[in-house]
Parts: structure tokens; sequence; C-alpha cells
């Protein structure tokens, strides 16, 4: 574990970053500088810039990601911004220096979790963790940030029904008022809803996370990508496609198939920043990382190129229908951003790990 002080105002740094240029530009460029290590992996080069600078203390995603996330609940329960899951707003546009510090407070944060993680979940063979402690550390930092400044709780608020007093004429109407239990929407809101289907209350709030709208009561994390059979195609294509890659890469030297596990997992991350100029494109990286993952696993223990992409698929479903799980329990209903593809990245390395060690 490295704490000294270098790093740590490094990792302040990232969180602050982070924080000024948004959620989804701070991780779209760690998507980057992964395709970039990769790329210096697979020449041969000597220096190391997936794991001191793709996930290191500036710009990893438990720094400069968790610090974004962090910096807006902050900047939503100040009343600079209107949604604490706006993880699309640069922060730099507020003008205002105290969201930025508490970026780079939760960067501090995030790298220190992160190391000690790191520390614990270590495998007694020297092979790594027991899951992936880039994501865990992303969640943690998520889940501090939700009970320091948001107001849902772990779970969210859940929309209530309300029942309006008889009219004039003797008729009873229904309304569905989308309310925070925890904090009270006024009836007048509620009254402006009426007669609005959920349907079509959550097109007119539901985004990813107000990249395009309001985010106090979307009823859907990706709105493309919800259904579940649309969910688990994508896990199945985008799982396929980063097994291949991996198999290809370890096909033609087993010493890079460290740097071809991240190859789906950069091109997934670095496509995300198109979301931010209202380009509908897929969010994956949940899916190709847990498939290359277990991909390397089968290559590892002797596998063909067949089998590791066949489970890779497997798999990339599986993180697909997990991921949309996850948002719909922890993120939809709640006031600032747990990140779904983090929970579910952890989870299914975890998994994937213990099924090796079991075989």
């Amino acid at each position: 574990m490295d704490f000294s002080l270098a790093v740590l105002l490094a990792a302040f740094a990232g969180g602050c970053l982070g924080a000024l240029c948004g959620a989804l530009i701070a991780f779209a460029l760690t998507g980057a500088i992964v395709l970039l290590g990769v790329g210096v992996a697979l020449a041969g080069g000597d220096v190391d810039v997936l794991g001191t600078v793709a996930f290191g203390p500036v710009f990893g995603p438990h720094v400069a990601f968790a610090g974004a996330v962090a910096a807006v609940a902050y900047a939503a329960r100040r009343g600079y911004v209107e949604s604490g899951r706006d993880i699309a707003t640069p922060l730099a546009s507020l003008g205002r220096p105290d969201p930025i510090v508490v970026g780079g407070l939760f960067g501090v944060g995030g790298y220190a979790v992160q190391q000690l993680l790191a520390e614990l979940l270590a495998k007694s063979d020297g092979t790594g963790a027991y899951t992936d402690t880039v994501a865990l550390a992303v969640v943690v930092s998520a889940l501090a940030a939700r009970f320091a400044f948001g107001s849902t709780g772990l779970l969210g608020a859940r929309p209530t029904r309300r029942a309006r007093p008889p009219m004039a004429g003797g008729s009873q109407e229904a309304d569905l008022a989308f309310a925070d239990e925890s904090s009270g929407v006024a009836a007048e809101e509620a009254e402006r809803v009426a007669g609005a289907s959920p349907r079509a209350i959550d097109d007119a709030g539901g985004a990813v996370d107000g990249v395009r709208g309001r985010a106090e009561a979307p009823a859907e994390w990706v709105p493309w990508q919800r259904a579940w059979s649309q969910a688990a195609l994508l896990g199945l294509v985008s799982g396929v496609a980063a097994a291949w890659a991996l198999a290809t890469v370890a096909e033609v030297d087993a010493a890079y198939a460290g740097a071809g596990t991240l190859v789906g997992f950069g091109v997934s991350a670095s496509l995300l920043a198109l979301l931010v100029v209202g380009a509908s494109v897929p969010v994956t990286h949940h899916m190709t990382l847990p498939a290359a993952v277990a991909a390397g696993f089968v290559i590892a223990a002797g596998g063909t190129a067949l089998a590791a992409i066949a489970v890779g698929a497997l798999c990339g479903v599986l993180g697909a229908l997990l991921g949309e799980a996850c948002a719909r329990v922890f993120l939809i209903h709640g006031d600032t951003h747990i990140d779904p593809p983090a929970i579910a990245i952890a989870l299914m390395t975890t998994a994937i790990v213990l099924t090796d060690l079991a075989l």
C-alpha cells in the first residue's frame, strides 16, 4: 500500500478533475487511457500504463469517477444542481470551489479504500484479489456519498399512490403521484402530474442520470436497454466480443492476457463519452469486463478459444442482467448515483474467481 503524500495529493487532484469534468467524461477518459495502456503493453512497453495511470491515483474510476459522483451529490444537497444523479454535467460550470473540493476528498477516500480492499481481499497465492477492488471501491464511495448527501436511504424512496378526496360532483379521482416519501413532494406537484400515465412521467424524467432530463424519480436507468431481453442481447454480443479479444491476444502470447482482458472494457468505457452529447450508446462495461475475466480463466486452464468465448458470452449476459437488477434496486429510486455496473462487476468477478477456485 502506498499512502505517501505525493500519491494522496495525486488522488485529491484526480477527484477534483473528475468533478470538474463530470463523472461520465472522467470515466470515458479512463477508458481511453485503458486502450492506450493495452497498446503499450502489447507493444512490449516497459511502462505500466494500465496499473499506474488508467487505474492509478488520478484517473482510476475509484478516484476520478467516484469523486465526481460524490461532488454532484453534494452540489445537489446545496441546491447548486437539480439532481444528485446528474453524472454528465461538468461541475466546472458551477463556478463554485466547494463541490470540487468534495470531489477531491472523495478521490482520496476512494484511493484509500481501494488500497485497503486490495490488501484485505488478496488471494493467498498472490495472483490478485477475490474481487475487482476498483469496482468495489467505487461502490463503497457511492454509498458513502448517498448517506452523507442524499435523503432517500440505501434503496431510495418508492413512488406512492395517493387518492384525492371526492370532488363536488361526487366522483372519486385517483392520482399517481411520484412522491418522495422521505422528503414529501408538495400536493401541487401531485396535481400537476395528475392524469399522466406512469410511462409518460418516466419518459419526461427518465434518462441516464440527468443526461437528458431531470432525475428526481425516473423509473429506468438506461431506457434503451431496460427490457430484460434487450439487456441479455447486449450482454451476449458484448461478452462474445470481449472474450474473443482476450482469446485472440492470449493465443499470440499468454503473457499479454492481462492486457487483452481490458480491451472490451476500454472500448465500452470510451463510448460513454457519447452519452454526454445525446447519443444513445449502450452501457456495456459490466458485460465486457466479466466476460473477458471469465474467458481468461478458461484460457489459463487450457481451454480452447471457442470454450472461452462461450463462457464469456454467458458471463456477459449475466453481467447485463445483474446490472439492470442493481439499477432497479439501488439507483432509480435514489437521489444520488450508486453505479449499477460497478456493483455488477464486483459481484461477477467474485463469482468467477470463486468458481475457478472450486473447479
